[in-house]
């Protein structure tokens, strides 16, 4: 990830992804601050995480074992 310096920049991660949300939860341990409706599609949810460097780094795992 290119950008390490401006995502640490905001204390909160927010995930549109039910998929990328569990994996972060279960695969590394982080938990979940909290679960709200995206107000832009009804169907859908927000998952609210601290922002750190090590969900930074579980994130892009996620994004290269999905490139696969």
């Amino acid at each position: 990830m290119e950008n390490k310096e401006k995502d640490m920049s905001f204390k909160y991660y927010y995930c549109r992804s039910q998929r990328m949300a569990g994996f972060l939860m279960f695969k590394f341990g982080f938990k979940l601050l909290s679960l709200d409706p995206d107000r832009n599609y009804e169907s859908r949810n927000v998952f609210k995480f601290f922002n750190s460097q090590p969900l930074l780094d579980a994130i892009e795992d996620y994004r290269n074992l999905n490139k696969k």
